[in-house]
């Protein structure tokens, strides 16, 4: 099961995206490697940057650190960068020590990496798995992996347009005059996942051909293959007519506000979409009138 995804919104400290998926299993699971490459293991954290990107600090093996922050990765020969967090140090396997004792060495895909550590809250047991290229841009785990059953397209929970900062509820999808943008009040499940997650595509297209487009099945990029910034994706709150509506977040939970600004000078009919990685879709038409 996938607890939080690559895209969630986390409100720790200073907000950030999650990057990456938390794959749930029990305490002492095994964790072993999808990929052949060069094996690395340290202790971590991570200062939040404003746009809620990430900048992490490493305590490289064999030193100590926050025992519920150790990473065990591997490095394939292009240089992508597979993590898994949460490894307990203290169990890990003994050929995964000698090997980090003599400089790292090599892993084969399927070893044996090391044991999922119990997390404090004594139910939350999972390892966070990030996929890194070496330009820094994360790929989505999901993207890279096998997918689990998923045929529940992303829920609608409210849809407004909102101009200078007065938000309309979208009704029959007749918009009287340009918004500024539509925010989307959304939630996605996969199968049998009791976990909430935002949607990885978005979009509003315009029969003209105008769109703003999010789409983060494969990467976390925007449109310009650049870090998207938080706050450009998810709006952080949002009045509404039925009431106040916020992007929540934390252990796979909450629902998230999606911005899709408008183009400037568009008009006429539009579709949005909201998608999910399966490629199950939500949509809904409208139009904007003079």
């Amino acid at each position: 099961t996938i607890g939080n995804s690559m895209v969630e919104f986390q409100p720790f400290g200073a907000p950030y995206y999650h990057g990456g998926c938390d794959l749930r299993t029990a305490a002492g699971a095994e964790i072993h490697s999808a990929v052949s490459g060069r094996l690395e293991a340290g202790h971590y954290g991570y200062d939040t940057n404003a746009d809620g990107s990430m900048t992490k600090y490493w305590i490289p093996w064999p030193q100590q650190g926050d025992p519920n922050y150790f990473e065990v990765a591997v490095t394939t020969d292009d240089g992508a960068r597979y993590e898994h967090h949460h490894v307990d140090r203290n169990t890990l396997p003994a050929d995964i020590i000698s090997l980090l004792n003599s400089g790292g060495g090599r892993v084969g895909a399927g070893h044996l990496l090391g044991h999922v550590i119990e997390w404090p809250d004594g139910e939350y047991h999972h390892t966070h798995y990030n996929i890194v290229l070496p330009s820094g841009v994360r790929v989505n785990p999901e993207f890279a992996s096998e997918l689990l059953p998923d045929t529940k397209a992303p829920e609608i929970l409210g849809l407004f347009a909102v101009k200078n900062e007065k938000a309309v509820d979208f009704g029959d999808g007749l918009i009287r005059g340009t918004p500024n943008e539509f925010v989307v009040d959304a939630v996605d499940h996969q199968d049998g996942n009791v976990y909430d997650h935002p949607p990885v595509y978005a979009r509003l297209r315009f029969a003209s051909g105008a769109e703003t487009v999010w789409d983060f099945r494969q990467t976390l990029t925007a449109p310009d293959g650049k870090f998207p910034p938080l706050w450009n994706f998810f709006r952080q709150s949002l009045r509404s007519p039925d009431g106040q509506r916020e992007t929540e977040g934390g252990y796979g939970t909450g629902h998230s506000l999606v911005r899709l600004g408008v183009p400037q000078g568009a008009s006429g009919p539009f579709t949005i979409e909201l998608g999910d990685i399966a490629g199950n879709i939500t949509r809904r038409a409208g139009s904007i009138a003079p």
